[in-house]
């Protein structure tokens, strides 16, 4: 009965694990003071690190301190300008996105997932 239990419990942490997966092509838009910004997240989980490019205004830039934090993950996008961390979380075909700005606002919007 132990051994049941122990496994029912392993599928679902592996579930869990898969349903938290970023890696795909993400695109949204952020609400600024100026109007509206698109972005584009280009996301890959590998071996348990995330890698990939968030692409702006500024062009496309690569993600970098990138780290897991349960289901959610946190980089930062440098512009060379100012650096944003972010915090994102997926959720079926949808990544929600919080993005610290340099005055210390927090920006929170929805990406989702597509094809390209």
């Amino acid at each position: 009965m132990k051994v049941l239990k122990l496994g029912m419990l392993l599928v679902l942490l592996v579930s869990a694990v898969f349903a938290a997966d970023p890696s795909g092509v993400w695109k949204g838009t952020v609400t600024a003071d100026d109007g509206p910004i698109d972005v584009v997240y280009k996301l890959k989980l590998e071996g348990g690190q995330l890698t990939g490019t968030a692409t702006g205004p500024q062009g496309e830039m690569t993600i970098t301190e990138a780290k897991a934090e349960g289901a959610a993950f946190r980089f930062t996008v440098d512009t060379g300008d100012a650096r944003y961390p972010h915090r994102i979380a997926v959720s079926g075909e949808q990544l929600n996105v919080q993005v610290e700005l340099p005055d210390g606002r927090v920006v929170e919007f929805v990406a989702q997932k597509s094809a390209s």
